[in-house]
């Protein structure tokens, strides 16, 4: 059941917001589909970079870069 809400563009030009799978137009009558997506920074102890990359995968997300701070700078 999606958890977010997707925006459905008909084949006439209109759309609807679906929140629900049960509520899905005729997918003859649907030309695409839209869904949301976020840019998200995360902060993790090294320690926890393996499990939060592998819940990031599972979830579709898209690496873009990896930075380690300097452990010697001030926080």
């Amino acid at each position: 059941m999606p958890s977010v809400i997707y925006k459905v563009v008909m084949t006439d030009g209109t759309f609807q917001m679906i929140d629900n799978p049960s509520k899905f137009p005729d997918p003859t009558h649907i030309d695409h589909i839209e869904e949301p997506i976020i840019t998200l920074r995360v902060f993790v102890p090294t320690a926890f970079v393996g499990p939060i990359m592998a819940l990031s995968d599972e979830k579709r997300a898209k690496l873009v870069a990896m930075e380690h701070p300097d452990k010697s700078a001030p926080c």
